[in-house]
């Protein structure tokens, strides 16, 4: 839309009026002068909703890279190129640590599977040779050493 025309007086009402005290104003001149007022204020309404919606927020997609400054988008790239780096970081991060974790869930399934072995063998053990904590007068079988 090309930009709203922009209302200029084309008749000095002031001036008739002090050279014809007497006469009314001319309502061919003020007829004019009201539609030239009208058509400004109808373009500049109709300018007005190409930018802005019913809610007050700008129209959407009128925003581009082309309307920002060169500054703005500057601070923006810039600012954008530190959060992908801040993301790239913690995606490191989170993989070194889910590596650890693995790693130390591999620890633990191995000490786990170490102590029921180690419990498999005392529980052999005491059912073979006994307990020795008895009393050594005990008739408890210790098994046989051969």
């Amino acid at each position: 839309m090309t930009n709203p025309t922009k209302y200029q007086q084309s008749y000095d009402f002031t001036g008739f009026q002090a050279n014809n005290p007497n006469s009314p104003p001319p309502g061919v001149q003020i007829d004019i002068q009201l539609e030239s007022i009208e058509q400004s204020i109808g373009q500049t309404v109709d300018a007005l909703s190409d930018v802005r919606r019913s809610d007050g927020a700008l129209q959407n997609g009128i925003v581009t890279q082309d309307s920002l400054s060169v500054g703005l988008v500057g601070q923006i790239t810039t600012a954008t190129a530190g959060l992908v780096t801040l993301a790239a970081t913690a995606r490191d991060d989170a993989q070194s640590a889910a590596a650890d974790a693995a790693a130390a869930a591999n620890t633990a399934t191995v000490a786990a599977d170490t102590l029921v072995t180690v419990a498999d063998l005392a529980k052999n053990f005491y059912n073979d040779w006994g307990d020795f904590h008895t009393d050594s007068e005990s008739t408890q079988d210790r098994g046989s050493v051969s």
